[in-house]
């Protein structure tokens, strides 16, 4: 249960504690939401589809992941929102169902943020586990960072922070270029060893049982073009299918 990608940790309720140094960044511009981007990673893939939702209060854009197609437990995803309240999941598809969250959004970042800017989502026991979720966002700085696709100058720095029951957690960087993206997610450190959460990276470890730095490298912006292979007017599971079956070169 506890193997959830994103979208499971949007049944939340968040609050935001900010410490506001003068220089203030506009968030819609480090994370684009835009349909038909598509960020390809050396083990991972995003896909922002074009399929969206009208909830009660938010209409979301589906995000599709990878690892949406694992299994049946990794099989859901999240929609996006982004404007003047953030960028915030506002509903989430798991098998059948879909969820609305109502006026609970999971804020995952303010429209404006500062340096050192925190946000922090509460899961209550028994929502998602049997112990509380905390899910911590914080703006640690900027960077200039340089992947396979090359360098990235003044990107934004993510921490998360993922605390699942009183005895562990697992911690994630987020590097964000603007206009673009995450071009670079690392997974910092987990404890317990090989844990089970993921949230854009997973557990992992080496035949010692020492913990390995995840790191996913962009390696191309665009990729393969978005093609709606069942002609059904939007891109969604079929198409993201296609795209990790041409860039696998199984098709």
């Amino acid at each position: 249960m506890k193997r959830i990608v994103l979208v499971l940790i949007t049944m939340l309720t968040g609050f935001v504690v900010s410490v506001t140094p003068s220089l203030a960044f506009d968030m819609k511009k480090y994370w684009p939401v835009r349909s038909g981007t598509v960020w390809i990673y050396d083990r991972d893939l995003f896909i922002m589809g074009s399929k969206r939702h009208a909830f009660s209060i938010f209409t979301g854009t589906q995000l599709i992941m990878e690892s949406s197609f694992c299994d049946p437990v990794c099989g859901s995803y999240p929609y996006f929102y982004s404007g003047p309240e953030g960028l915030l999941v506002v509903g989430l598809k798991s098998g059948d169902q879909t969820i609305d969250l109502l006026d609970t959004p999971v804020k995952f970042a303010s429209a404006d943020m500062s340096i050192n800017d925190v946000i922090i989502t509460i899961v209550p026991a028994g929502r998602i586990d049997d112990d509380q979720i905390t899910f911590t966002v914080t703006l640690v700085g900027q960077e200039t960072v340089t992947v396979p696709v090359g360098q990235f100058d003044n990107t934004l720095v993510l921490q998360i922070r993922v605390e699942d029951s009183p005895a562990t957690h697992y911690i994630e960087k987020v590097w964000l270029a603007e206009n673009i993206g995450p071009v670079k997610l690392q997974r910092v450190s987990e404890s317990q060893l090989n844990h089970e959460g993921c949230l854009f990276t997973c557990n992992s470890f080496d035949n010692d049982g020492q913990i390995v730095v995840r790191e996913f490298n962009l390696e191309s912006l665009l990729g393969p073009p978005l093609v709606d292979i069942n002609n059904d007017g939007r891109v969604g599971m079929e198409e993201a299918i296609y795209i990790l079956q041409t860039i696998t070169n199984i098709r």
